[in-house]
């Protein structure tokens, strides 16, 4: 389109269209991008992947990395769009996706900064049955994660999850698409003891995402009270007013045991910290404790009892001792390594990271030799020796 920039709004630009337009840079900055993860290959950069800009962003910004993975690539289609226009005799004529002209580009510049990254309510778009739920971590939305962002969120996230704007809010919207206009429609009424019931919850999750494994906040594995503490949320936000809150006295869902064997085995490979502090960075953490550039070497044709390959390291010694606890439970008459080699990827790993495994098998055809891998170990240099 060649026409003047600067003419392209003539009168202010509804917030809903500037929403809707940072949507789409995003998205479209996202499957633009090259590199590991093959998307359009559009600009030459690989920021919104897990082994790319992710990595990197994980470490840097623990808490938003998500978000500055998306940010970044949007950055790279801006620049790739100034270089292509540049080409132009008069660059600033050309309108696209990303130069709309000063008023609009400012307009989603201030948006982008007066919403993104502030910690909001999300309401769930699909099911019939509706539920909201605050930002764990500030950051970007779409269309899809319908976003509010009032004043007293803690108040306003009771209400809505009380069973009383739930079954408003699916009176008013029989169907299985809420909006935030529906949301607009509902009576919001005061709870009391909001900001304490946002708190234990809050702390009940953090205490669930430690233990649970695929989370960024893992520690080991436990117990986990979330459970418990959402249906004492759901009591707590529909008693009558007036009326205390409940007691909270958790119960915990007791860990399946083979997170034992997988927390064991991440530590093998160098993923977490074998005191439970969490995960790793291999750049700087000591890595003394696990295999050799996180490669585990299985045998299939030792007897179980023989351990000349990587079980017999030191490396393998909390593997060992786990199985010992718990491979009763897990493989009555069974060995660690059979079910290392033939189970634990199917049965544990790929669920667990919902089909984004963290560590590979590399193996013969028949699984009689296996070598395990650790992504986060990986580099070119990784298959040049043999595994020790």
């Amino acid at each position: 389109m060649a026409e003047n920039a600067t003419s392209f709004s003539q009168d202010p630009v509804p917030v809903s269209e500037v929403d809707f337009l940072l949507t789409a840079q995003v998205g479209v900055a996202w499957a633009g991008e090259g590199g590991e993860e093959p998307r359009l290959g559009w600009w030459r950069s690989d920021l919104a992947s897990e082994f790319g800009g992710e990595d990197l962003f994980r470490r840097l910004l623990p808490s938003t990395w998500r978000w500055a993975t998306l940010q970044g690539a949007r950055a790279a289609a801006m620049r790739r769009d100034h270089e292509i226009r540049a080409h132009d005799h008069d660059p600033d004529r050309l309108l696209t996706l990303f130069n709309l002209g000063f008023e609009i580009d400012e307009r989603v510049e201030e948006r982008l900064q007066h919403l993104f990254f502030r910690r909001g309510i999300a309401i769930n778009t699909a099911g019939a049955v509706f539920g909201a739920r605050i930002h764990r971590y500030p950051g970007i939305f779409g269309d899809k994660g319908r976003s509010l962002f009032p004043l007293n969120p803690d108040s306003v996230l009771c209400a809505l999850n009380s069973s009383r704007s739930r079954s408003d809010m699916q009176s008013l919207n029989p169907t299985i698409d809420f909006t935030v206009g529906d949301v607009n429609r509902l009576p919001i009424f005061q709870i009391e003891n909001s900001s304490s019931i946002l708190t234990t919850l809050e702390v009940a999750f953090e205490h669930h995402e430690k233990a649970r494994e695929a989370s960024v906040d893992f520690r080991c594995p436990g117990g986990s009270p979330w459970k418990y503490a959402e249906r004492w949320g759901q009591i707590a936000v529909d008693r009558s007013e007036g009326a205390p809150l409940p007691p909270y006295e958790p119960e915990y869902d007791l860990e399946p045991p083979t997170d034992h064997l997988s927390f064991a085995f991440g530590v093998a490979l160098s993923r977490f910290d074998p005191k439970g502090e969490g995960i790793l960075d291999p750049a700087k953490d000591d890595l003394s404790h696990a295999f050799p550039d996180g490669i585990l070497f299985l045998d299939g044709s030792l007897d179980a009892n023989d351990h000349r390959d990587g079980l017999g390291q030191p490396a393998a010694r909390m593997l060992h001792n786990a199985w010992s606890q718990h491979g009763a439970t897990i493989a009555l008459g069974g060995d660690l390594r059979a079910w290392l080699r033939l189970k634990f990827f199917g049965d544990v790993h790929k669920g667990m990271y919902e089909n984004r495994p963290i560590h590979w098998p590399l193996s013969s055809e028949k699984k009689t030799f296996v070598a395990w891998i650790n992504i986060h170990r990986w580099n070119e240099r990784t298959l040049r020796g043999p595994p020790t």
